[in-house]
Order: structure tokens, then sequence, then C-alpha cells
């Protein structure tokens, strides 16, 4: 298990707002996803409606957990990367603006997923849950929402 972090006297809005910047939607998420960086004050509107726990927010991978002083980053890092929950805090306590995710790593990560999607099947007894094209397809409308390149092609959306 990761190492806790500090966050006492952090203001929790602030902190919520840069995680947000910093992640990316996954899987499924990017049907929610909303490349818009996320404000302080939206962040604070956020948590005074759910509270400090998210799993996902707006389609993006949160798995953070901002009550009290100490902050586990295991869940966080393992999906948008080892150590970023530290570099975000960093950044924050070094006056550093925190950059949203670019509309081309949206896209980037949708292509991921839908090369490694495979449509439903049986094999024997076992059905396989997939993506159908139905699903497909919305998902490549969803990619209206944040832009970026679609497909191999770096064609608009």
């Amino acid at each position: 298990m990761s190492d806790t972090i500090n966050i006492a006297g952090m203001d929790k809005a602030e902190l919520l707002a840069a995680l947000y910047n910093n992640s990316q939607p996954l899987g499924l998420g990017f049907l929610q996803a909303d490349a818009n960086p996320m404000t302080r004050d939206e962040a604070a509107e956020i948590i005074r409606d759910q509270g400090l726990y998210f799993d996902y927010l707006k389609g993006r991978v949160m798995k953070i957990n901002l009550e009290g002083d100490e902050l586990n980053p295991w869940g966080y890092d393992r999906d948008n990367g080892q150590g970023s929950v530290a570099s975000v805090i960093e950044n924050l306590k070094n006056g550093l603006e925190i950059q949203p995710k670019t509309a081309n790593t949206f896209a980037k990560g949708l292509d991921d997923f839908l090369k490694s999607a495979q449509p439903t099947h049986t094999e024997g007894n076992t059905m396989n849950l997939g993506i159908d094209e139905e699903l497909r397809d919305a998902l490549e409308n969803a990619r209206g929402k944040f832009g970026g390149p679609k497909g191999n092609d770096g064609g608009p959306a």
C-alpha cells in the first residue's frame, strides 16, 4: 500500500479541481467525459453536494478520499499514473496551475479502449460480454464532447 500524503491546511475544493483536471476518463467513462477544466468554485459545489469521496467524477476515474489530513494516493495513482497525486499536490503548493488533459489525450484513451474491445461472443458454454456496434457508436458520438483526432487517421472527430 502506498504511503499517505499530508494535505493538512490545503483547500479541498482547489485540490479536487486539480486532481480532476489531471485525471482521465476510463472505460465507459468516455460517455460522461467532459474535457472542460474544473474550477475551484465548481469543485466546492460538488463537495457540498457529494462529499469528499470520489470514485468517478464526470466520467473521469478518481478513486480518492479527501476526508481528513492524510490522503492515500493508491487508487488515483493506479489509474492516472504512479506519483500523480504527489505531483499535483507539489504543483499546488508551489502555486503552479494544473493543466487539464488535452483533447488528444482523451481521444487516444478512447481509441485504445475501442481497439481492445471485442464483440460479445460465446465459446462453448461461456458467453464473453463485449462491446456491440450500438455502444461503439455511442462512444464515437461522445468523442464530440472533447474533440481530438479520430482513430489512426488523425482526422477530425
